[in-house]
């Protein structure tokens, strides 16, 4: 569909990020139809450093399979083992509660017969 290389491209020039060449069709490895504007550079570091210096140690600390005593060092990692313990014990709960009300509140003949 060329017609939407062809929107995408013009989006681009517009925005700014990477405008195309005005001399060539096509690209080849060597040779890219496209030039990196220092707008696009920029956008470009910066989810490059955020993945490597946010994200990814981020990510590798609420792992459940980094050890205990490897994961206590993180406060990340504290904080996210926490917060899932306590989310673990509240679905443990509600569980418990609806059994419970399911049990009381039965009428099937299996539990009459036991009952009664």
């Amino acid at each position: 569909m060329p017609w939407k290389c062809a929107e995408s491209s013009t989006r681009y020039r517009r925005c700014g990020t990477s405008p195309s060449w005005p001399t060539t069709r096509g690209g080849t490895a060597e040779h890219s139809p496209y030039q990196l504007t220092p707008d696009g550079r920029r956008v470009a570091v910066l989810f490059t450093k955020t993945y490597g210096r946010v994200l990814t140690p981020g990510l590798a600390a609420c792992d459940f399979a980094v050890p205990d005593e490897i994961a206590q060092r993180d406060p990340l990692a504290v904080a996210w083992r926490r917060l899932d313990y306590v989310v673990g014990v509240g679905r443990w709960s509600l569980r418990v509660q609806a059994f419970a009300f399911l049990l009381v509140t039965d009428e099937s003949v299996e539990f009459a017969a036991a009952s009664g």
